[in-house]
């Protein structure tokens, strides 16, 4: 099985006036392979939240090498970035991250407005089959605002699955939940991994982490890879 992901040297910088650098990353190099499921753990500030906007493309490095399934994406324009966002990367929040105002299913479909791949004639049958997969289909013509923390974060996983991604980055998904729903929310990603889509989360739980094949410890913007 190969590399989903293959960072090599990778450095980032953030600038605060002209002459105040912050080096958030230093050099990390790490792979994941298709299909695993790893952790990414740290101290805040460490740069755990620089380091997923990197993977999942929201963020440019400053050096080194980027491959994604075999494919270098280093220099890649903003559209080819953003199409690969669209169609085989996709986010689950802490803060869920929905429009609260709209339906658990309108909410579902919204990142297939983006998918070129994908008829509009489509979308529903595809935002319903992902409801389904995270058990809340029942739910779907509910307005995001009357759900749990719970719920809500089981939409923001069947919006994260509707186009069905390769990689899935989860920042912190467990983070605003008591400690049942946050066992429920991890599973049901570590279901998702077993169908064969990469996982990767950012937590500062210890518990969700050991659920994770690798664990990528970052320090001071230099990273650690061990087997959990």
């Amino acid at each position: 099985m190969g590399n989903i992901i293959e960072l090599g040297n990778v450095c980032k910088s953030y600038f605060s006036g002209k002459e105040n650098e912050l080096c958030v990353l230093k050099n990390i190099s790490l792979s994941v392979k298709s299909g695993e499921m790893a952790a990414i753990i740290g101290k805040s500030g460490s740069g755990k939240s620089t380091l997923l906007n990197i993977l999942g493309c929201a963020d440019k490095l400053d050096s080194g090498k980027y491959y994604f399934n075999g494919k270098d994406i280093t220099n890649g324009s903003d559209k080819k970035l953003s199409r690969l966002r669209g169609s085989q990367i996709s986010f689950v929040f802490q803060d869920y991250a929905l429009i609260e105002e709209e339906t658990v299913l309108s909410n579902v479909e919204t990142p297939l407005y983006f998918n070129k791949n994908i008829s509009f004639g489509k979308m529903k049958k595809l935002a319903v089959n992902a409801l389904e997969t995270v058990g809340i289909s029942e739910l779907s013509r509910k307005k995001v605002n009357q759900l749990s923390g719970g719920q809500k974060q089981r939409v923001a996983i069947a919006r994260a699955i509707v186009a069905e991604p390769l990689l899935i980055l989860a920042d912190e998904p467990t983070g605003s939940l008591d400690q049942t729903t946050a066992e429920e929310i991890i599973n049901m990603l570590c279901e998702l991994n077993k169908t064969g889509t990469t996982v990767i989360v950012v937590t500062h739980d210890m518990d969700v982490a050991k659920k994770c094949r690798h664990i990528l410890n970052i320090s001071n913007g230099k990273i650690d890879e061990t087997a959990s």
